[in-house]
């Protein structure tokens, strides 16, 4: 029993990295666009597109064992 927490946890850790990360490039993306369109690119679909992969409820479905609060909150990174 021991030893699936342990595996449990390594995975929800994981997962949160990979979240975070995936959070952190897509709102450089997101960055980079409004700053070579400026402020009439969140028209346009494909910003929305971007902006919506990074709901939480997008989120959870991509990695469901990550820690939202860690990969939207406080949390490193």
């Amino acid at each position: 029993m021991m030893l699936v927490t342990l595996v449990n946890g390594d995975v929800r850790q994981r997962s949160t990295q990979a979240a975070q990360e995936y959070v952190r490039s897509t709102r450089n993306r997101l960055e980079a666009q409004l700053a070579s369109h400026g402020p009439g690119v969140r028209a346009l679909r494909s910003y929305q597109q971007l902006e919506s992969a990074i709901t939480e409820e997008e989120i959870a479905r991509m990695w469901p064992l990550a820690d939202l609060e860690e990969v939207f909150g406080a949390g490193p990174g």
